[in-house]
């Protein structure tokens, strides 16, 4: 099966939405399917090309033996709700030129946002005489609204969910990340049978010499290095060299799936602790990956100076930590520069070995949400997590899906959203509690395997060709 994967995101942007891109790309590729990609130049999630990348029009590069064609598109420096829109219509637009003079694909599977991306499949498949999937990371209209980006019966918001609604009634199929998205879905009229509940996954390491690539010649050392080099290299040219410049070690970046050993667990743990001046008995709340508005980050500074300012006595000292990249890190860094705190740190994306040694030394993981933001969507950076083994506490909405999975799974705590109080009393609490966090840690751990790589793409594999063979499926729609 020719197959056409179309998204803005994708290697060697290590955080967000590319890495599900990619592993979808290889599995299929793995499967004996002829796989090319349609994508953007690296940009995400610090909103700049490298040097290299900017003013190139059209690319193509090869990386798991998968052709990707990269098309320019705007990106600006900073993201407000127009600039966004010119950012996404033009990688929509130059990006159907390019994928209207590759050769015809039995599947185009199209990745949402952007949203442009469906209509635009629609006349592609219309022209080729072909089909589209649209899988959705996120339910873009909805969370405009949530986010105060457009008022509900704006000429946007009219447009956005116009073509919403066209993408959904010319895809042969409609995809989500969450059962509360598959629901959203049901309410716009997306029927039983075109609906289909795609996760995001993890990748559980398997024992050694044997591959989670259907048998596929795993990407080589060298190709490895060169990989790390690309990425490494971009990075360094968007940090510069200040003092939060990323730590590169030789090693690929990845989202840092897998399970840390335990001697790497205490090694990692101590060495990290002492690069970063943390203090070894203090205990460590860590959030790693992006610096969206999404993201509701300024609860974890005010958090932080609660406990700067009212330290309870008889406790191990708290840190926080906030890591990764993205549009409100100006921002964050400013706010640092007005009230420099020795119990916060604000740290570069990171490489894979000094996620893994973060994560080590990690007593606690954070995630948190903006009001609003949760209802559809489970974070990503939810299952690397758990696979590590790690505890979380989460700062959301009761009726999230991230409130939903903590409870079920019994993995972490759960706080309103945007309570700095309530995290800076329950990371008080959990830090008198070791002995029920590494429960909480070993339960996560056996939770998240039901989102293991190859049993999720696996299902999608049988969905496609089921498509392309013309075959009707009967769904049983699942419930929580």
């Amino acid at each position: 099966m020719r197959i056409i994967v179309w998204g803005i995101n994708y290697w060697p942007e290590v955080t967000g939405i590319a890495p599900f891109n990619r592993g979808m790309c290889r599995f299929l590729s793995a499967r004996g399917h002829q796989v090319s990609m349609v994508t953007s130049f690296a940009y995400y999630p610090s909103w700049r090309k490298s040097p290299t990348d900017r003013g190139r029009i059209l690319r193509t590069d090869v990386a798991d033996e998968i052709p990707i064609h990269r098309c320019w598109h705007y990106v600006p420096a900073k993201a407000t709700t127009l600039r966004r829109i010119l950012h996404e219509l033009s990688f929509g637009l130059l990006s159907f030129a390019r994928t209207l003079f590759l050769p015809r694909a039995d599947l185009y599977l199209v990745v949402s946002p952007p949203l442009i991306l469906g209509p635009l499949a629609g006349l592609i498949c219309w022209l080729k005489r072909s089909q589209y999937v649209f899988h959705v990371q996120d339910l873009q209209p909805d969370a405009a609204l949530v986010l105060g980006m457009m008022r509900q019966h704006s000429l946007l918001g009219r447009v956005l969910h116009g073509m919403a609604a066209k993408s959904y009634r010319e895809a042969s199929l409609v995809s989500g990340i969450s059962h509360s998205m598959l629901a959203a879905f049901a309410e716009k009229n997306v029927p039983p049978d075109k609906r289909h509940y795609l996760p995001n996954w993890v990748e559980i390491p398997v024992a050694s010499g044997q591959s989670q690539q259907g048998g596929r010649r795993q990407t080589s050392g060298d190709d490895t290095r060169r990989a790390n080099a690309i990425a490494c290299s971009e990075r360094r040219e968007i940090n510069g060299d200040s003092a939060l410049a990323v730590v590169c070690d030789g090693r690929e970046s990845s989202p840092g799936f897998g399970v840390l050993p335990e001697d790497h667990r205490q090694l990692g743990s101590s060495e990290w602790r002492s690069r970063y001046r943390i203090p070894a008995n203090a205990f460590v709340a860590s959030y790693s990956g992006n610096l969206g508005r999404k993201q509701g980050l300024e609860v974890l500074i005010d958090a932080a100076e609660l406990l700067n300012d009212a330290p309870l006595h008889g406790t191990r000292p708290i840190i926080i930590l906030i890591v990764g990249d993205g549009a409100m890190r100006p921002m964050l860094e400013a706010r640092f520069r007005e009230r420099p705190m020795s119990n916060a740190r604000l740290l570069p994306l990171l490489g894979e070995a000094e996620y893994r040694e973060m994560m080590a030394a990690s007593d606690v993981c954070l995630i948190t949400q903006a009001k609003g933001t949760g209802q559809f969507c489970l974070p990503s950076k939810l299952l690397s997590i758990l696979l590590a083994g790690r505890p979380v506490a989460a700062a959301a909405d009761e009726s999230s899906e991230l409130a939903w999975a903590v409870r079920q799974g019994e993995f972490g705590v759960v706080v309103p959203a945007e309570d700095p109080r309530a995290i800076a009393t329950v990371l008080t609490e959990l830090a008198t509690q070791p002995e029920e966090l590494d429960r909480c840690g070993w339960r996560g751990a056996q939770w998240v395997r039901r989102f293991e790589a190859g049993a999720v793409l696996g299902k999608l594999e049988q969905r496609l060709n089921d498509l392309v063979r013309g075959r009707r499926v009967s769904v049983r729609v699942a419930s929580n």
